[in-house]
């Protein structure tokens, strides 16, 4: 009858919230590592059961060297270019450059997972552009 808000949106708008109210919400410490700790587990777990499915790890030892060479070189790539074209000093540019693309995984599996949980049939587009295939899903239903 009622669709229930998303908690990622929820805890947006709680963000939100906590900052035109100037408050600083805060985890302990124990908890902020605990979290931490089940979300790696969870994660590798589902993981771990994706690829052991029949045939699932066919291309994934090229998937992972380029997922390990792009973790290491989209960093310093960034990292250069924010220092180069801002004035932003070398501890501030590292810190935006180490978060760049984890924003993105979290943002991609986040769509993902709205599509699964809605049971959203959908199939990858390669498009022969490098870059732009893996983020293009087009709905198939």
């Amino acid at each position: 009858m009622f669709d229930l808000i998303p908690p990622p949106v929820l805890f947006f708008a709680l963000g939100a919230l906590a900052a035109a109210l100037r408050s600083d919400p805060h985890l302990p410490d124990a908890l902020a590592k605990a979290l931490s700790v089940y979300l790696m587990v969870a994660i590798g777990l589902k993981g771990g059961a994706a690829i052991a499915t029949p045939g699932a790890s066919q291309g994934l030892p090229g998937a992972l060297a380029v997922g390990i060479a792009l973790s290491f070189l989209l960093p310093v790539l960034v990292f250069g270019l924010l220092r180069a074209a801002s004035h932003l000093d070398r501890e501030t540019a590292a810190a935006v450059a180490g978060h760049d693309g984890s924003v993105s995984v979290v943002t991609f599996a986040a769509a993902i997972g709205a599509l699964l949980d809605d049971m959203v049939a959908y199939r990858r587009v390669d498009d022969g552009k490098i870059g732009r295939d893996i983020s293009l899903f087009h709905r198939t239903g």
